[in-house]
């Protein structure tokens, strides 16, 4: 078994994440950033991180992988808060309240963690919706120290959106084509 170290990071909202970080005996200055899916956590997969830290030792590779804000269904997550005595309050978070637009937080936050170990070129590899997540980052940042993207096991969301939206699901499917051929996105 390779040694692991937990980690913590603190995203720009002040959300305090956990997390397991792999250093490689000679690391390069490429690292992966595995990002777990909805409800799931960053120690949800052992045999997975071992392999990963397996071929992360032979490449020279960091790897690192927190839980996000969307980790178990409803959870408590620290909060910094100077003003508390403890310098830290708790809000309710969790698959079930998670904003999906703030995963850029939790994603950005651990970018910054790899680039303070020294990694400079950075993969994002996400599973379920850890995908979307990586996805929607690489599209909305444009961060350089972004090298690469990979959806493990990627989902798609139109079953969810068909059951919230019912019949209109349909209609607004057929209107964004419309804007996508007039070329308005």
């Amino acid at each position: 078994m390779k040694q692991f170290y937990l980690a913590e990071i603190v995203t720009k909202d002040k959300l305090i994440h956990q997390g397991v970080f792999f250093k490689p005996k000679k690391p390069t200055k490429k690292a992966i950033l595995w990002v777990h899916g909805l409800t799931d956590t960053f120690y949800g997969d052992v045999t997975a991180f071992e392999k990963f830290s397996k071929h992360c030792q032979k490449e020279g590779c960091g790897f690192v992988s927190f839980n996000t804000r969307g980790h178990d269904v409803v959870t408590s997550i620290s909060k910094v808060d100077p003003k508390s005595p403890k310098g830290k309050t708790h809000v309710l978070q969790g698959a079930a309240i998670e904003k999906f637009t703030d995963c850029i937080f939790d994603i950005e936050a651990s970018i910054d963690y790899l680039e303070k170990e020294g990694f400079l070129e950075v993969i994002l590899a996400g599973i379920s919706t850890g995908a979307n997540k990586v996805c929607y980052y690489g599209a909305e940042k444009n961060d350089p120290r972004v090298v690469g993207v990979v959806l493990a096991s990627a989902i798609s969301d139109a079953g969810y959106k068909i059951k919230e939206l019912g019949d209109r699901y349909t209609q607004d499917i057929a209107k964004v084509k419309q804007l996508v051929t007039k070329g308005k996105g």
